[in-house]
């Protein structure tokens, strides 16, 4: 843990509130693939439209601006952005996916809780339909996290990373006419590392 904060970052989105006349951030999370500067997040952590700038931030309290993106797979939820400006502490990547009930740690910041760890297994694989014809591989786990997390690292026993943290799902006994009734479970998918390691080889935005 106290190896892998260093590569956990901040990833906040700076932007001009509709509601209001003041300027807000958005945090999500990410992970540092290199020590110049090329970091991982999910997709739509750094998608919304209306963002003024992106910044990321480190565990000692440096930031830079995040000032291209170099990669991104809508489909997979995954980008690989560069901040100019900064040296990161580079998180290593797995060779391949981690089989059911390998355990995993999540670090990541769930509502502002920055720098939160989290403990779980691998649940299962699992394929997301994104239209009749094509699906996507996500990878299910059970350490926590929440809002804020998305992008964050999931770290195998020996802290490479192994996946982003992505979204949440949850289970109700009851859904009747719009209203959820007595959560049961809460899924929490994740972009698994090869998904990763498929945009660095193809280098290159896809819808």
């Amino acid at each position: 843990v106290q190896a892998r904060r260093p590569g956990t970052l901040i990833v906040s989105s700076i932007y001009k509130c509709d509601k209001c006349t003041k300027w807000h951030a958005g945090n999500a999370s990410g992970v540092a693939l290199t020590r110049s500067g090329i970091f991982a997040t999910c997709y739509h952590a750094i998608a919304a439209t209306n963002s003024h700038a992106f910044v990321v931030g480190t565990v000692d309290g440096r930031t830079a601006p995040v000032v291209e993106v170099l990669a991104a797979d809508k489909k997979s939820d995954v980008a690989i952005c560069r901040a100019e400006g900064i040296r990161f502490d580079p998180t290593p990547l797995a060779a391949a996916n981690p089989v059911e009930g390998s355990p995993v740690s999540v670090i990541s910041h769930p509502k502002g809780r920055f720098y939160t760890l989290t403990t779980g297994q691998v649940s299962r694989y699992f394929f997301k339909p994104i239209s009749k014809s094509r699906s996507v591989p996500f990878m299910a786990i059970t350490a926590e996290f929440a809002k804020g997390s998305s992008g964050g690292p999931v770290l195998d026993a020996n802290g490479n990373l192994v996946g982003l943290a992505a979204s949440t799902y949850s289970i109700y006994y009851n859904v009747e006419n719009g209203r959820q009734e007595n959560m049961q479970m809460t899924l929490r998918h994740c972009v698994p590392v090869e998904a990763i390691h498929g945009l660095i080889r193809q280098g290159r935005k896809t819808d």
